[in-house]
């Protein structure tokens, strides 16, 4: 079973007319959005569209779609119905008849506004050959079983759809808990997501959210998006509290042990914690994406393991001691500008990681193979070196002297050009288009952290 989104936008269309925002002025494809439509195509070939969206032709027309065996309808909106006409294309090409369902109010309507459309195949293939067929429970279409889900849009009840492991649900304000009961086990949802705000006929962002969390599908596409939604914007939210409430556990820890160094143990588990809450804590369909994962994986936690390892026993390092002794209201200072400022960098730095997870990219392109490559170079730079420098540790006679051996012969800080280098192919290897150069926020950001803030300036002091 195939499944093919012809659009995702709301009743407008993005870009809309006049309209000079951001989204509406993006050269990103991403925000360039048609009326909402999908159609499927079963494993016997049958194609089932859903919903005629007044972009039918032009959407057609892109994805080469050819041929219609079934039309079905959501509700009334013209958003969603208004593109009837355009399937006289497939009654011609097919000479045959096409069978429409909805409710008995759906179909009850296309035959009062649409009667010309609803004939007897004949000799005459210029204008649609349609047929309306009332549903009201699950029905027998081309060996496969549709599952009409009950829906609330405003004061309206629509139906949305289950069809196998998939689930269309669009201009949604309710879902009754019944229908809820028909929704589990799915592998693919589409759901309705109009804007931030909240609306009395659709779902906004947090509660499409919300409802992704209860039905639990193994991946939730957004539909019906108004141009209040910029892809970019969106694709990396994550709930603020996420990295609040991490960093507000990890200061109390610290104030609990008097040692604020802890946080350097808890960074690479914080970049494994975003991964997993923006993939859903579920393995992907894609092995790009699960590659992807599995490197964020194995740098979070050697690098936490071996932090730890490194400042076992020892007091807290020389920076957040010298703050310590210096700085005035201390536990206020350092909750904002250590552990806080923490959580606000290590978003910006997460932009790929989550941007991978929403996106769930399964294009092995030259981007990513390159990337990956960088990923592993900088990645064994950093392992190496830091296994070198804690092994010159180790050994007494060294104490007060500079390691020049190993990878620390051809720089002052391999273990920081691992890093930089590693977040420079994370940043590659998710770049699709030039609408995904804002990934290289992430590896420009701790670059220039490590080399003129935190990093190397510190150490050099020292």
């Amino acid at each position: 079973m195939k499944l093919t989104m012809l659009g995702v936008g709301s009743s407008a269309g993005t870009p809309m007319v006049g309209c000079n925002c951001t989204t509406c002025l993006s050269i990103d494809s991403r925000n360039n959005r048609t009326r909402c439509s999908s159609f499927i195509e079963l494993n016997n070939g049958k194609i089932i569209l859903i919903d005629t969206s007044p972009d039918l032709r032009l959407q057609s027309l892109r994805e080469g779609l050819t041929h219609v065996d079934a039309v079905l309808y959501t509700h009334t909106h013209a958003d969603h119905m208004h593109g009837i006409d355009e399937l006289r294309a497939f009654c011609f090409i097919q000479r045959s008849q096409i069978q429409l369902y909805g409710s008995h109010e759906t179909m009850a309507h296309i035959a009062n506004k649409f009667a010309y459309a609803l004939r007897e195949p004949s000799n005459n293939w210029d204008m649609p050959v349609l047929k309306v067929n009332p549903i009201n429970a699950p029905f027998q279409l081309f060996n496969q079983t549709i599952i009409p889900i009950p829906l609330k849009h405003g004061k309206n009840d629509i139906y949305g759809y289950r069809i196998g492991d998939i689930a269309y649900l669009t201009d949604v304000s309710g879902i009754p808990d019944s229908s809820l009961l028909l929704l589990q086990g799915l592998k693919v949802l589409l759901l309705d997501c109009l804007r931030y705000a909240t609306h009395h006929t659709h779902i906004n962002v947090e509660q499409s959210l919300r409802y992704a969390g209860l039905i639990k599908a193994k991946s939730t596409y957004m539909i019906h998006m108004t141009h209040d939604l910029e892809y970019t914007s969106l694709a990396t939210k994550l709930p603020c509290d996420i990295y609040v409430g991490y960093m507000t556990l990890i200061f109390g820890l610290a104030i609990l042990i008097k040692n604020n160094s802890i946080v350097d143990i808890f960074w690479g588990i914080g970049f494994i914690l975003i991964m997993l809450f923006s993939s859903n804590f579920k393995i992907s369909d894609y092995f790009a994406t699960n590659l992807f994962n599995a490197l964020i994986l194995l740098w979070g936690f050697r690098l936490s393991i071996h932090i730890f390892i490194r400042n076992h026993s020892k007091d807290e390092d020389f920076r957040y001691k010298n703050w310590r002794n210096t700085w005035k209201y201390f536990y206020l200072r350092s909750f904002l500008q250590i552990f806080m400022l923490q959580g606000f960098i290590m978003w910006l730095i997460s932009i790929p990681i989550i941007k991978f997870n929403y996106r769930a990219i399964n294009e092995l392109s030259y981007f990513y193979y390159i990337g990956i490559s960088i990923f592993f170079i900088g990645f064994l730079f950093e392992t190496i070196s830091d296994y070198q420098l804690l092994n010159f540790k180790k050994n007494k006679k060294n104490k007060g002297k500079i390691i020049t051996i190993g990878l620390w012969r051809y720089s002052r800080h391999p273990n920081y050009f691992g890093e930089a280098l590693l977040w420079w192919g994370l940043a590659i290897a998710g770049i699709e288009n030039t609408g995904d150069i804002y990934l290289l926020i992430s590896p420009l950001l701790i670059t220039f952290l490590l080399r003129y803030v935190s990093g190397v300036p510190m150490l050099e002091e020292k």
